[in-house]
């Protein structure tokens, strides 16, 4: 059986938890095997190598990542502003708290 959720519903609503759990379980899975492999990674070149200067990136670019799926679980209600062009996006530091 398929559910389809009109977003548009949603806007000022709390994310419906079946969407949080599927994007946090299909994000933070993947993200995992990145973080452990750029671990991994990281011990087989030297320090200051443009290497590791990469695999240091790709380290905080997936803890950028996972703070921000665990910020979502925390969203109280949905701000969303405009982006670029007419193009909307969820504020999730003014959706936090409120």
């Amino acid at each position: 059986m398929k559910i389809l959720i009109d977003l548009n519903i949603i806007k000022k609503e709390k994310l419906p938890e079946q969407i949080n759990v599927t994007l946090h379980h299909e994000i933070s899975s993947p993200l995992t095997s990145i973080m452990i492999g750029s671990q991994a990674l990281s011990e087989w070149f030297a320090d200051g190598s443009d290497e590791k200067h990469v695999i240091s990136h790709i380290k905080d670019c997936s803890k950028r990542i996972k703070e921000t799926m665990g910020s979502s679980g925390n969203l109280k209600n949905i701000i969303i502003d405009e982006y670029l062009d007419g193009i909307k996006m969820v504020n999730l530091s003014k959706s936090k708290g409120l």
